[in-house]
């Protein structure tokens, strides 16, 4: 005995995939049944009928990227058939190329010096901050005596703002 309720969900085999309602609201014969079943002016038609402008649009530009794709490539390759283009062109890939690298080792994890410190903050979420703390960065070092001189001062810092030892913060090296 099932009670049919507007609350209750479908089986989500009998819904319609994203693409299935777009191309339902996409049939001239189907949109007569659609206008049949729903009222005109109901909140579902109005919709409806927005979902299928939105598809229509996106179908559209996608025909209009694909147009365009296309026009991108033909002139790529009109331009490097062009000899003369081409030995004019290299310097400048060869100086864009250069400088991407720079920019790569610039901004690459393993780039910096191996003695430099890594600031590293605490994993505790300010939900979970102790009252009357702050958190500090605490930087490692990649010598590992460095490392222990580190947290020892960390330690005497907590030890001094009253943190008791198991909410202390541990250092990690990588």
């Amino acid at each position: 005995m099932s009670s049919s309720s507007s609350n209750e969900q479908p089986n989500p085999s009998s819904l319609p995939s994203p693409q299935e309602l777009s191309s339902l609201l996409a049939d001239r014969y189907m949109i007569r049944s659609v206008a049949q079943r729903f009222s005109q002016h109901s909140a579902s038609t109005a919709i409806l009928r927005f979902y299928h402008f939105l598809s229509s649009s996106i179908e559209q530009l996608e025909k209009e990227l694909e147009r365009h794709q296309q026009e991108r490539e033909t002139l790529y390759d009109h331009l490097f058939k062009n000899r003369t283009f081409c030995t004019r062109f290299q310097p400048l890939l060869d100086e864009f190329r250069q400088r991407q690298m720079e920019i790569h080792r610039a901004t690459h994890p393993y780039s910096r010096p191996t003695n430099s410190p890594t600031p590293v903050t605490t994993n505790n979420p300010p939900s979970k901050a102790i009252p009357g703390t702050k958190e500090m960065p605490i930087l490692v070092m990649d010598d590992e005596d460095e490392t222990t001189s580190v947290q020892g001062r960390q330690r005497d810092r907590y030890v001094q703002q009253g943190v008791p030892p198991d909410v202390q913060t541990k250092v990690y090296t990588w």
